[in-house]
């Protein structure tokens, strides 16, 4: 096959499958918001994810459902080299656009040693990882991706679209198509979007200083993806045709190929693009399964050609990521801003601090599925260690009892998937009323709404006191399990007069919270009247709880007693 031909049909392939990968992914995010109704399950491509499989591996200290893909991948690379990286990580296809666009006339010269950065930053997670810190959360190809599109480019787009309904308002009305008329859709804003943001423009910017140099460089799953692949059986083969033009070594994307020796390959390096294949003159190069070389030791291919990078981290350069990876993680524990310590509110089912921070992945898939977009990432609250978790914020919404799609979506289970009761059972924390902003308590003004809104019948209302004379509400700690719906309808303006705190909050890596309810002496039992959200009031379908006061002994509900 000629080589112009050769060059077409492999970049369509590669483009092909990239760009299958890239809209599958983007799909995903979008079927998070579906939550248990999505067709596809949203946190299968994070999954993928071999950094976050190693991660959660080393942190949870357990084999979980959800690193199992990711370790498929690993095994995978052993046989096919980084195919991954070349063809199914978003992030890579992404970087391979920018390429595209920003691709300078002259690059400057790269430094192959400098490849070995993402094996010393390999190090330093995984240390950290046995340290409890999370720190390959931060740096995962994918969350690194699904961080910037669920924080900032999805929710600009929905707003851009909600600008387009506005101006089709009028024209609707007109028409008649009053639903269109009064569709609007909510777009939230995120803090940590712009972060987020100008950390993945960061990662496509390096496309300036050399062709995929985030993933030549500094991507840790890149560097544990290589060392898997030193030994692929797939891989890069040179036939004696070949006249040593240099051509594939110059437009390596990757860098794999020694200048002063074309018919080598440092397979930690190759991506399989084929872009070698496709340019080579002479068709010299095929990739096909072969055992030439494998007896030969890590990097022996290239060792003694000037241009290949070095063969592995120095005893020195190794001891110093491991300590200071491990040094962090120590630190991460402890370290957190003095003005916020334990104030978050997790979902319901979040494992025990700090399993959970050291298992969740920060891949916004639960921020992004939340109905009520009460979830949002965190900034430095707890400190680094809780970079980018999420908690709730029910002054902007509450946790509907009705959905459980937190669970559902998260990818390495940092959230447990749990049915309606056990989820109305998990209880994020208890509500308190603030007497000195509450306008029923400070103010002596009739205000009953955060007793009108409350889901569960977690507040009373008691009669007018001495020298007042409206009634106040009182919160019963034993009835609330933190759903936020007060605190999110409280009229009082700024700060809400009725907060939820994570006090006596319930978190089981394992176990039934309605065991632990029943063990506590926690009440939840369900309004006979519809909800706070409009829906109706069926609460044994709704919740899966008991409603009213059921008939059970001492007045409570069916199924739960005093003892």
């Amino acid at each position: 096959m000629p080589s112009g031909k050769r060059k077409v049909h492999a970049a369509l392939l590669k483009r092909s499958v990239q760009t299958a990968c890239f809209l599958l992914f983007i799909l995903l995010l979008v079927e998070a918001a579906s939550g248990p109704e999505a067709l596809l399950d949203p946190g299968l491509l994070q999954q993928c994810d071999p950094l976050n499989a190693a991660g959660v591996l080393v942190t949870g200290r357990s084999l979980v459902l959800g690193i199992l893909p990711g370790l498929f991948v690993i095994l995978a690379t052993i046989v096919f080299g980084r195919i991954f990286c070349g063809y199914v990580c978003p992030l890579g296809a992404t970087i391979d656009a920018a390429g595209k666009l920003l691709t300078p006339k002259k690059r400057r010269p790269f430094l192959g040693r400098l490849r070995r950065l993402k094996e010393a930053l390999l190090v330093a997670v995984l240390a950290a990882a046995v340290g409890g810190f999370a720190l390959y959360s931060l740096l995962s190809p994918l969350p690194l991706l699904g961080r910037a599109l669920s924080y900032l480019v999805l929710p600009g787009l929905t707003g851009l679209a909600d600008l387009g309904l506005d101006a089709l308002r009028p024209t609707a009305e007109d028409l008649g198509y009053l639903e269109l008329a009064r569709t609007t859709l909510d777009t939230p804003s995120v803090a940590t979007g712009p972060t987020v943001l100008i950390i993945l423009l960061v990662v496509l910017a390096l496309v300036l200083v050399a062709p995929r140099l985030w993933c030549r460089a500094l991507c840790p799953a890149g560097g544990l993806l290589g060392l898997c692949a030193s030994r692929a059986v797939f891989r890069r083969v040179v036939d004696e045709s070949c006249d040593g033009c240099g051509a594939c070594a110059r437009l390596c994307p990757m860098g794999a190929i020694p200048l002063d020796a074309p018919h080598t390959t440092d397979r930690r390096e190759c991506t399989l693009c084929r872009t070698c294949a496709a340019i080579c003159p002479r068709g010299s190069i095929s990739f096909r399964f072969s055992s030439t070389g494998s007896r030969a030791a890590l990097g022996e291919e290239v060792r003694c050609h000037r241009s290949a990078p070095a063969a592995a981290l120095s005893r020195r350069k190794f001891i110093s990521m491991a300590g200071g990876g491990a040094a962090l993680g120590a630190a991460s524990a402890v370290v957190a801003l003095p003005q916020s310590p334990g104030r978050l509110i997790r979902p319901p089912g979040a494992l025990p601090e700090p399993l959970f921070s050291a298992t969740c992945v920060r891949c916004g898939l639960c921020i992004q599925a939340c109905p009520t977009h009460t979830l949002r990432p965190s900034g430095l609250e707890e400190g680094l260690a809780g970079l980018w978790t999420p908690r709730l914020d029910t002054r902007e919404g509450p946790c509907d009892p009705h959905c459980r799609s937190c669970g559902v979506v998260c990818p390495s289970h940092a959230i447990r998937e749990l049915p309606l009761p056990e989820k109305t059972n998990a209880k994020i924390g208890t509500a308190i009323i603030e007497r000195e902003r509450c306008l029923a308590w400070n103010e002596d003004q009739h205000c009953m709404v955060c007793d009108e809104v409350c889901p569960i019948n977690a507040i009373e209302v008691r009669p007018p006191g001495p020298g007042r004379s409206v009634q106040t509400p009182v919160v019963i700690p034993e009835r609330c399990n933190g759903c936020g719906a007060c605190e999110h309808a409280c009229p009082v303006e700024g700060i809400s007069a009725i907060r939820i705190t994570p006090e006596d909050e319930i978190r089981l890596a394992e176990g039934s919270y309605i065991e632990e309810g029943k063990r506590r002496g926690l009440v939840f039992e369900a309004r006979e009247t519809e909800d706070v959200y409009g829906l109706p009031g069926n609460a044994e379908n709704a919740y899966g709880l008991p409603q009213g006061d059921g008939g059970g002994p001492d007045g409570l509900p069916p199924g739960f007693t005093t003892d």
